[in-house]
């Protein structure tokens, strides 16, 4: 039961964090690198797992 709950924080994390660097550096014209790419996709992924 907290695992899930833990898990789910974590992947809010990672989408909210890597959201806002991944807008910030494309919206300072730097490219972004690709891992932080995959790091924001495992986390909008996890949080649509999480409730199917």
């Amino acid at each position: 039961m907290y695992s899930s709950k833990i898990l789910l924080l974590v992947f809010i994390f990672l989408t909210v964090f890597f959201g806002i660097v991944n807008t910030g550096r494309f919206f300072h014209k730097e490219s972004v690198p690709p891992m932080n790419f995959v790091l924001f996709t495992i986390g909008v992924v996890g949080i649509i797992a999480y409730f199917i």
